[in-house]
């Protein structure tokens, strides 16, 4: 797990206050750092459920900085599922201080909407980004159901398996790392992947993330 050593509250607020750190896999949001009674420093935070972008938003509760679940490992992203989209969450190289995400340091893209101009407050309470950062996904099978056997228009336009890789209605693959390029598509006789010429190099990591390949 990563630390960091702050020479004070101020110090420690500075990088950790507006940004998005763990308590042990949970995400949670840094509101603000005091001194504590006794030694050491209180952070100040909220669920990202409740994230507001209020200054002075309910439900704050706090924890000692030097606790054993506060994690300041950089936050794990990938696909993301809300709402009948699946988003994708990439950390960006940026010159500022926070340690955790904000909204400057956080690229999101929609597969259903072709958009990477997505709000911050859109994802970040979501309890999608919550089983993402967990690392908690439907299954393939589940998503070939849900997605593309079914047929109700009110089914997800497409959804995530895995941090890795989503799947749209017309069972077109997706590889978080290429964007909106499929990488094959699902063949519905066997409900298998059929990759694409140039990406046989996925099946590997494909079938560890559940996924069966022609």
């Amino acid at each position: 797990m990563t630390t960091y050593d702050f020479s004070d509250a101020s110090h420690a607020e500075g990088y950790l206050a507006g940004s998005v750190i763990r308590i042990g896999n949970d995400p949670i949001y840094i509101t603000r750092v005091r001194s504590a009674r006794t030694a050491g420093y209180n952070l100040y935070y909220i669920p990202t459920t409740l994230y507001s972008e209020r200054d002075d938003p309910q439900g704050v509760e706090q924890i000692l900085f030097n606790d054993p679940t506060v994690n300041l490992s950089p936050v794990p992203l990938g696909m993301v599922n809300i709402e009948g989209d699946t988003i994708y969450l990439q950390r960006i190289p940026y010159r500022q201080w926070k340690i955790g995400l904000t909204p400057r340091n956080c690229y999101a893209y929609s597969y259903s909407n072709n958009d990477d101009n997505i709000m911050w407050r859109r994802y970040i309470r979501h309890m999608g980004f919550i089983h993402c950062v967990r690392n908690e996904y439907p299954t393939y099978e589940q998503v070939i159901s849900d997605v593309v056997v079914n047929t109700d228009r009110y089914r997800p336009w497409v959804s995530a398996f895995s941090r890795n890789f989503a799947i749209n209605r017309a069972g077109e693959v997706f590889y978080y790392i290429l964007g909106d390029v499929p990488i094959g598509k699902v063949n519905q006789e066997t409900n298998s992947i059929q990759l694409l010429d140039d990406r046989f190099y996925l099946q590997q990591l494909l079938e560890q993330d559940g996924a069966r390949c022609v």
